[in-house]
């Protein structure tokens, strides 16, 4: 089950904000976007995490998230939003929106995380905003913050420990993640 919670929060958080692609999309000449600079069209896209350089919720040695990750996503283009559907993690799944502006990319949003449909009662309060930019047509890059807080449930202080690799050291916690 733990190994799902980093997904989750993953998960949570591009659904919150964003993501990016560092590699090019396949994507479809039907849609883009009317803003100008490059061109964002609808598509598959990935998402890969190069760099964590904040993680208050695993310390070393644990090293969680490992990098490179890649995020499969699948992108809208309506205008200046997007919309963003990540593939599910751990069963939950979840379309956002980001505002563009330019070549300019942003999004804030908080809410919870249930972890009862994964046999724990525990909800996660997660916090999330990204900046980010369209670097080329069908290729963008972002930076997302996540705070993670307990929000309610019984049964969060499992997901704390050094029993398992996979448990967060602190909650509160915050990750940055970049790509």
């Amino acid at each position: 089950m733990e190994k799902r919670v980093f997904g989750i929060l993953l998960l949570m958080a591009l659904t919150g904000c964003a993501g990016g692609v560092d590699s090019a999309a396949t994507a479809d000449d039907d849609d883009d976007t009317t803003s100008p600079g490059y061109k964002l069209t609808d598509g598959s896209y990935q998402y890969v995490v190069d760099e964590v350089p904040n993680d208050t919720c695993w310390a070393p040695p644990k090293t969680h998230p490992s990098v490179p990750m890649t995020v499969n996503a699948e992108v809208v283009v309506e205008g200046n939003i997007v919309h963003v559907t990540p593939d599910p993690v751990g069963g939950v799944s979840q379309t956002f929106d980001i505002t563009r502006s330019g070549d300019s990319l942003s999004g804030a949003s908080a809410g919870n995380v249930d972890l009862n449909s994964q046999g724990l009662d525990c909800i996660l309060h997660i916090e999330s905003t990204l900046t980010g930019a369209v670097t080329d047509d069908d290729q963008f890059d972002a930076t997302i913050v996540l705070n993670v807080s307990e929000a309610g449930g019984t049964l969060c202080g499992f997901l704390v420990g050094s029993l398992d690799a996979n448990q967060l050291d602190q909650l509160p916690c915050s990750l940055t993640l970049a790509g």
